[in-house]
């Protein structure tokens, strides 16, 4: 979620979930039968979106999502749409969704402009749009782990340049470099790096750890590792640090509470959600890059290069589209997982050896498929 031109890291964004949750509120309509809150307005076209809750007649919920447009009219958005919210830096707004055909490999988007549900992969773009990121949560025998991924924008290609125990603190900044924050092995504490996006090189500005980025300053917010966890602002264009008052510090979050505060039309009272005008939604799958088998092509909904620097490809799409069989062996699970693939000519047992779990996928790297199918290629898909 962007807040303005305000980013803070996760765990301080959790301080401010009750206060920002009150500021989207946008109305209760029908004496509690109904209860709006403005999720997203299109900064462009000015339609704004509104997540529903209604109670039934006869007591059951339900879900409605409603738009209105900036000459002030009301639709409902399609069953199928349940709720949505602002994705950070993205031209789409991720929506939950239920009985979509074909079922969604992973995310589904809403473009706003072009009225499409798109299920594709979400990125944090660069300021230039050059290169995204992406962070996907997995289980590395049985703990937990994020991974985090960058896009090169121009060729499509997509690299795996970090796995941590800890949801990745990452920023843009303004001459398109990648400011994250990072446990280090070797200092045994708290380092935040500078990372170009294009080599994945990295390196160390600072020992310490990052509270919130103010891009439109240009200055970072942040505590050294040490027991007073005095904060201090890292000035991005001079490269400097100072410390900071106890007022300056409230001003730093008082400027983020202030621009999270979007300023919506709220919802008639008397506005019945069942009786507005359904908004038609296309729906399309988009894909990372196609696997070219003989004269097929596959899209895949996302593939990397993994830190090893294998290829990981996403059997579901494969499998479907080649008519493969997968079986899962008696007694696997997310630890010890292993599965039997068959082509009808070829079979190989997949686990943690030859494969990876991103998300809720299986992803088979090179040598597997290699064993699979021996006459393949990837076509990586650049972003237009």
């Amino acid at each position: 979620m962007k807040l303005g031109n305000i980013r803070l890291r996760p765990a301080v964004y959790g301080v401010l979930a009750t206060t920002l949750a009150w500021t989207m509120i946008a109305s209760t309509a029908a004496a509690a039968d109904a209860a709006f809150y403005h999720a997203y307005t299109n900064p462009e076209t000015k339609e704004a979106y509104y997540n529903g809750y209604l109670t039934t007649d006869d007591g059951k919920s339900e879900r409605k999502v409603l738009s209105r447009t900036e000459d002030g009219n009301w639709y409902v958005l399609p069953d199928t749409v349940r709720e949505l919210w602002g994705e950070e830096m993205s031209p789409y707004v991720r929506v939950m969704t239920q009985g979509l055909t074909p079922q969604p490999f992973g995310e589904v988007y809403l473009d706003t402009a072009g009225d499409r549900l798109v299920g594709k992969t979400g990125y944090q773009n660069s300021p230039s749009g050059k290169f995204g990121t992406r962070k996907v949560m997995h289980f590395e025998g049985g703990s937990k782990q994020v991974a985090l991924f960058v896009k090169n924008n121009q060729n499509g290609v997509i690299r795996q340049v970090s796995d941590s125990g800890e949801w990745p603190v990452t920023y843009w900044l303004p001459d398109g470099s990648l400011l994250m924050e990072r446990y280090s092995e070797t200092a045994k504490q708290n380092e935040i790096v500078r990372m170009n996006p294009d080599t994945q090189e990295t390196h160390r500005l600072l020992l310490a750890s990052l509270l919130g980025y103010d891009e439109q300053r240009g200055e970072l917010l942040l505590a050294y590792n040490e027991s007073t966890r005095k904060t201090h602002l890292y000035d991005v264009h001079t490269r400097k640090v100072r410390s900071v008052t106890d007022q300056e510090v409230q001003a730093f979050y008082d400027r983020v509470q202030g621009s999270a505060a979007t300023k919506a039309p709220e919802v008639p009272d008397e506005l019945e959600a069942n009786q507005l005008p359904v908004k038609t939604l296309e729906y399309v799958q988009e894909g990372e890059a196609n696997l070219t088998v003989n004269d097929m092509k596959i899209a895949l909904p996302f593939v990397f290069f993994g830190l090893n620097r294998e290829l990981y490809v996403p059997l579901r799409p494969v499998s479907e589209s080649l008519k493969w069989k997968v079986e899962r062996s008696a007694g696997s699970d997310m630890k010890t997982y292993r599965y039997t693939v068959s082509t009808g000519t070829q079979s190989i047992q997949v686990d943690r050896s030859n494969s990876k779990i991103m998300g809720d996928r299986l992803y088979l790297n090179v040598h597997a498929l290699n064993r699979l199918i021996s006459d393949w290629g990837i076509e990586w898909i650049p972003v237009k």
